[in-house]
């Protein structure tokens, strides 16, 4: 028995070494058709009317399968515009989205539309999720004037705030931990799981951050490239980080192919599948997918050790660097003392990771009561599985006595992850989701798992209420 799974790591090592599987040159070529369509569609459609075009995301990085999100942004400068221009502009914008959908049927559109550039930069600086976008977006087309005034209110907004991009490294280093965790618990989900594709983008966004966002690095190759050049990585940790994410790809391709989903699970039926369309042992297949899981893993976990983790701790304003250290320690569990004095903070790198790591309840309220209107703190909280349902209903519904230009974050498109993960959350109650499904966005995302939960938590009720009248019968 030893000697065959000898074997089979052998031949996935030798698979390995060899480079061969061309995912990331599908996903190139994939990408590059979907921005074709993009960019022709936006051209037909803003012809009359000043805005511009960028990618992210996948999209930014040409990593696109056959169903992956359009991850995309529309720019303009409507406080410049007439009203006869501004009705102009949300024609023009109708006609992209319905374009795009006859185009690219397969693809759900994750469009960011922001109407002023300022207005887009203010909300990039109060969610993390926007400021992703917006940090990691590179032109594809349209008015060249809206473009250039992007490129330089980005750089004099986002670029250069290290003390925001460090709060954003902590916060995809928190997630990527809560994401590790749920793997653990059976999450199958390929982007997420243990070095799996999200981990490798982790180390993309570093590269960005590391390099003052060089518009140059746009793929992974471009990233890993640049960081071996820096000394950060090997030689053949820079191979390792391409080979391995070109298998993830590969692989990623077709599973969205085959399970019609752009977040394909990883199933002993689609490994089969897999295996068996592409000619290749299932045994064989199922190794080369862990052994480039595991490089990814290995050589991110270095990099946070030596590079991200000394830079949180260092930019962090909080006086205590060993309280930081304690709370970027997922090796042991966050003590009482930590909580405290976390919670006396002010350091909102210091609550966010707080927000993440505990496990009391009463902390997770205090959390989330004292700091209203907090994107970063509040969506850890969100994502935490030990907040109760009030503290989750808190989330959604801002205090009464909150200003008005902070309500309106909650009701807005910047608070839509929150809501989803309010949604996602166990604990969430009914009335919470009654809340979330009275929004209507764009992205839409949010309101329809609330309602589908609803649904269930419905279908639940019913069965409980047949069960328990079948026992008084009997």
């Amino acid at each position: 028995m030893r000697g065959i799974f000898s074997e089979v790591f052998t031949q996935a090592k030798e698979i390995f070494k060899e480079g061969n599987f061309n995912g990331l040159k599908e996903a190139h070529n994939v990408t590059e058709n979907a921005l074709s369509h993009l960019s022709k569609a936006f051209r037909g459609s803003f012809k009359d009317v000043k805005g511009a075009l960028f990618a992210w995301g996948a999209t930014g990085r040409y990593e696109m399968g056959p169903r992956s999100d359009l991850d995309i942004i529309v720019v303009t400068n409507l406080n410049e515009m007439s009203l006869k221009g501004r009705l102009k502009f949300k024609a023009a914008l109708k006609k992209f989205i319905r374009e795009i959908k006859k185009q690219l049927p397969h693809n759900k559109i994750d469009l960011l539309v922001w109407h002023d550039i300022d207005n887009l930069i203010s909300a990039a600086r109060t969610n993390g999720i926007d400021r992703q976008a917006v940090a990691l977006a590179h032109f594809v087309c349209g008015d060249e004037e809206v473009r250039d005034k992007f490129f330089k209110t980005r750089e004099a907004n986002i670029t250069l705030d290290r003390y925001g991009n460090v709060r954003e490294l902590a916060q995809i280093f928190t997630t990527n931990k809560w994401r590790a965790q749920r793997a653990l618990k059976g999450d199958k989900d390929f982007k997420f799981v243990y070095g799996g594709l999200r981990a490798s983008h982790f180390l993309f966004q570093f590269a960005k951050y590391y390099f003052d966002f060089d518009p140059r690095l746009v793929t992974i190759e471009d990233a890993a490239k640049k960081l071996a050049e820096a000394g950060v990585i090997s030689k053949k940790e820079c191979l390792d980080i391409i080979r391995a994410t070109d298998v993830l790809l590969w692989f990623r391709l077709r599973g969205q192919t085959i399970q019609k989903t752009p977040f394909p699970k990883i199933t002993s039926s689609l490994i089969k599948e897999i295996a068996k369309r592409e000619k290749i042992k299932e045994e064989v297949l199922r190794t080369l997918l862990n052994l480039s899981r595991q490089r990814i893993f290995s050589i991110l976990g270095r990099v946070e050790q030596k590079f991200i983790i000394p830079e949180i701790v260092r930019t962090s304003r909080h006086k205590n660097k060993k309280l930081i250290k304690k709370l970027l320690d997922y090796s042991t569990s966050v003590t009482k003392e930590v909580e405290v004095e976390a919670m006396k903070s002010s350091d909102q790198i210091v609550k966010m990771l707080c927000g993440a790591r505990t496990k009391d309840p009463n902390v997770l309220d205090f959390i989330a009561t004292n700091n209203p209107g907090d994107w970063y703190v509040l969506y850890r909280v969100a994502t935490n599985p030990n907040a109760a349902p009030e503290t989750l209903h808190k989330l959604v519904v801002p205090p009464s006595n909150l200003p008005e230009h902070l309500k309106k974050l909650y009701r807005g498109q910047e608070w839509r992850n929150i809501r989803l993960y309010v949604v996602r959350n166990p604990n969430v109650s009914a009335r919470t989701l009654k809340v979330i499904k009275k929004y209507r966005s764009l992205w839409g995302m949010d309101r329809k798992e609330s309602i589908e939960k609803l649904r269930k938590i419905k279908q639940g009720g019913r069965l409980r209420h047949k069960l328990f009248r079948r026992m008084l019968r009997k």
